[in-house]
């Protein structure tokens, strides 16, 4: 299951970086000094550094469930260089509609630690009818933000292989919740490796103003074999950061 979550306060109303965020004057520093922070979550343990947003307490909860093997989490901070339009719905509905630009995902780069060189992360990605039906569709495009919404797609990745991905889409105020999880089942040549719901990324992007906060948590449950989910913490760090890369130029 791969989730994007995102949550957004274009103006920062009535939200302050405290609110929203309970990191220790050591972790605050480092992500204004570094612009990122990251951490390894080990099996039984769950992310630390996610924000307090609403769905918080349901996404633990989930992770509880899934059991992972690996995770990785990390925050990236920036400054947005264009002025935010005075129009607030205008600023959410550009935010929705990145969100859902799957085809845009084609050809995102990473750094694959294994390989020790730049690598495509998803070589062909876009909207499908359905986990049956692989019918390309085009990228939906939103006037207005729905409460809620929901799409299939078509991930070719690069390290997992061919699935369906699930996305449903959650609207409540300033907050965007993008959720994807595989609906089909993750082979490694002949062995099965992830069953389906089981590789997830949490991202969410909190805009502050001019400030914007991307926070990211990838992580998989599956059959250790090779110790080959120790071997793919970098490559989780990386992946995590082709997202930030592909968001950030669209909302920058």
């Amino acid at each position: 299951m791969l989730i994007f979550l995102i949550l957004v306060n274009v103006h920062g109303q009535g939200t302050s970086f405290g609110d929203l965020f309970g990191l220790n004057e050591k972790d605050y520093n480092t992500l204004y000094e570094d612009s990122e922070i990251s951490r390894v979550i080990r099996k039984d343990e769950l992310p630390v550094l996610m924000p307090n947003i609403k769905s918080k307490i349901r996404i633990l909860e989930e992770i509880k469930e899934i059991d992972p093997t690996i995770g990785v989490e990390i925050i990236f901070h920036y400054t947005k260089t264009n002025n935010l339009s005075d129009d607030t719905h205008k600023n959410f509905v550009t935010v929705y509609n990145i969100l859902q630009s799957i085809s845009t995902l084609k050809g995102i780069e990473y750094y694959s630690a294994s390989r020790k060189r730049m690598r495509v992360f998803y070589k062909d990605a876009y909207v499908i009818e359905s986990v049956d039906n692989k019918q390309r569709k085009d990228d939906p495009v939103y006037e207005t933000i729905p409460e809620q919404s929901e799409l299939f797609s078509y991930f070719k990745d690069s390290s997992f292989g061919n699935y369906v991905g699930h996305i449903e889409y959650f609207y409540d105020k300033n907050t965007f919740l993008m959720e994807i999880e595989n609906s089909t089942q993750i082979w490694y040549t002949f062995i099965p490796m992830v069953d389906p719901g089981n590789l997830k990324s949490y991202i969410i992007v909190i805009p502050i103003g001019n400030e914007i906060f991307f926070y990211g948590y990838s992580c998989l449950r599956t059959i250790n074999i090779f110790n080959m989910a120790e071997t793919r913490i970098d490559s989780f760090y990386n992946r995590i950061k082709a997202l930030y890369n592909w968001f950030q130029p669209r909302y920058k």
